[in-house]
């Protein structure tokens, strides 16, 4: 972590920007909107998409914070300060409330998996959420490798530990496959 911070390279500091611009429920639902008018989906298969996928996000959220302050781990700018550099300052700002499970991993991890589950892990897609924002749109090949690269976001970003961030997204998938399992009718 304190090694990536000092020796970051440009790209990581644009994911870790990218992803620290704005909450990822709300990428998470913008990616499930245009999947859904990519596909040409009806009403009914949208409505159980955005029924699961905010159920995923709310249920990540609950199962995240429990994991916070059940643990309670300490975060890396605590660690990086007492015993390597007492001036680090990570890239982005770090959030008042324990390390671990990081909820933009845990939360992308359960959005990941129920998209996956409901259009496919292999859909190819493009974020435009924060376009507005002066980022560039993002495209990914699965929605796996979009929860990889926010989990990966809060460690370039300097704000999580490893385990905070590969857990949480273990985490959330384990989330995302009870949502999944819900059975709908129309």
């Amino acid at each position: 972590m304190y090694n990536e911070s000092i020796n970051q390279i440009a790209e990581h500091t644009t994911i870790a920007k990218y992803w620290a611009a704005i909450p990822p429920p709300t990428v998470s639902i913008s990616i499930l909107s245009s999947v859904l008018i990519d596909k040409k989906s009806n009403l009914a298969d949208a409505a159980m998409a955005f029924c699961k996928v905010g159920i995923a996000i709310s249920d990540a959220f609950v199962s995240c914070y429990k994991t916070k302050y059940q643990y309670t781990q300490e975060r890396p700018i605590t660690f990086i300060r007492a015993n390597f550099s007492p001036s680090w300052i990570p890239l982005i700002g770090t959030p008042p409330f324990p390390d671990f499970t990081s909820a933009h991993s845990v939360q992308t991890g359960a959005a990941a998996k129920v998209l996956a589950d409901i259009f496919g892990d292999n859909t190819t897609f493009t974020d435009y959420s924060i376009n507005d924002l002066g980022f560039a749109p993002r495209t990914f090949n699965k929605f796996s490798d979009y929860a990889n690269e926010v989990g990966l976001s809060r460690i370039y970003g300097g704000i999580h530990n490893r385990s905070a961030d590969f857990i949480g997204l273990e985490q959330g998938k384990k989330v995302g496959i009870n949502v999944s399992a819900l059975h709908f009718t129309k």
